[in-house]
């Protein structure tokens, strides 16, 4: 039996377009990628943009000359004070501190970042209160106040720590 009597034809596909499609599925496949990195990058920082950087309440009691950190450890992209202020007793011992914070940070963008950590501590009277709030930790014997200041012909906000001992 004889194979049947078939002509190939081919057809001639010109390379621009061959390369042209490769080049739009690499770009499309490009914009994913960078989308993706995007995502994996700015939702954690979206997540920490607005987080503070904390006083640390446990040098309360301390004497002023021992080394003592004033703030927690801060997260890459926490906002930190732009002033630090602390109250020291005739005896030497840190009993408060005021710390300020740059404009960019609002009152309520403050409170949700203090809320992350003492939500459990925020008095209740003031919760819904735009212009102030108050935390008072028994256990740590501090209590914390937020609200703002006008400093530099600007709103900004301050947090006072007050020990409960002193």
């Amino acid at each position: 039996m004889k194979p049947p009597n078939q002509t190939l034809h081919w057809t001639a596909i010109p390379l621009r377009s061959i390369a042209a499609r490769e080049l739009t599925v690499r770009c499309a496949c490009m914009k994913i990628n960078v989308a993706i990195v995007i995502l994996v990058v700015l939702i954690p920082a979206l997540a920490y943009a607005n987080e503070i950087q904390y006083f640390n309440p446990q040098i309360f009691g301390n004497l002023a000359g021992e080394s003592t950190l004033l703030l927690s450890p801060a997260k890459d992209n926490s906002i930190k004070p732009t002033q630090i202020i602390t109250d020291i007793n005739e005896k030497g011992i840190f009993y408060a501190a005021r710390l300020i914070y740059p404009k960019a940070l609002s009152l309520e963008e403050a409170r949700q970042s203090i809320n992350k950590l003492y939500k459990q501590y925020e008095v209740k009277s003031f919760t819904e209160n735009p212009a102030i709030g108050i935390w008072r930790n028994e256990t740590g014997r501090f209590t914390i106040q937020l609200s703002s200041t006008d400093e530099c012909d600007s709103k900004l906000v301050q947090i006072i720590y007050i020990w409960l001992d002193r």
